[in-house]
C-alpha cells in the first residue's frame, strides 16, 4: 500500500472510531490534531493508531523513514493516552506515559523486542514489536468497536 492510500485507508477508520466515540458519549474534538496529537477526548489528548491485521503486538514506530533519519511516532507523540485500532474491530487504549516508562525500563533491563523493518507507505521504517500479553494488563483496556460501553 503506498503511503496515500494508507492515508485514504485511516480516513475511513477514523469514521469507524467517531461513530464509537459518539455511541459512548465520547466527546471528541478532532479540529486540533497536530504532529504531538490526533484529537482530545474528553479533555485528554489522543493518539490514534492503525493496523489492519491482527498480530497480537503493539508496534512502536522508532524511525519513520530510515533513509531521511526521519524519528518515529514514538519520539514525537504528545499524548496522555495512545489508541491502538486493530482491523477496524478492536481498540486498544493504552496508558502512554506508564507505558513509556515501563518500556524504557524494559530496555535499560536488556530486555529485546522484535524489530520489524516496513516498505509500505512513507519509507523503510523500523519498528519494534511487544505482544500485549507482555505488556502489563493494568496498562490498556480493550474495546470491540462493535459495542456500546453502557
Amino acid at each position: 500500500m503506498t503511503y496515500k492510500e494508507l492515508t485514504e485507508k485511516e480516513k475511513q477508520s477514523q469514521t469507524i472510531l467517531d461513530d464509537f466515540y459518539v455511541r459512548n458519549n465520547w466527546k471528541f474534538d478532532r479540529s486540533v490534531a497536530c504532529k504531538q496529537y490526533d484529537l482530545i477526548i474528553n479533555n485528554v489528548l489522543i493518539e490514534e493508531k492503525f493496523r489492519y491485521e491482527n498480530y497480537n503486538d503493539f508496534l512502536i514506530e522508532l524511525l519513520q523513514d530510515v533513509i531521511t533519519c526521519n524519528l518515529g511516532w514514538y519520539y514525537k507523540t504528545g499524548a496522555n493516552y495512545l489508541f491502538y485500532i486493530v482491523k477496524d474491530e478492536y481498540l486498544y487504549s493504552l496508558n502512554w506515559l506508564k507505558f513509556k516508562e515501563w518500556f524504557i525500563g524494559e530496555l535499560k533491563k536488556g530486555i529485546w523486542f522484535k524489530p520489524i523493518i516496513s516498505a509500505q507507505g512513507f519509507g523503510y521504517t523500523m519498528n519494534l514489536a511487544i505482544k500485549w500479553d507482555d505488556i502489563p494488563k493494568d496498562f490498556y483496556k480493550l474495546f470491540d468497536l462493535q459495542a456500546k460501553l453502557f
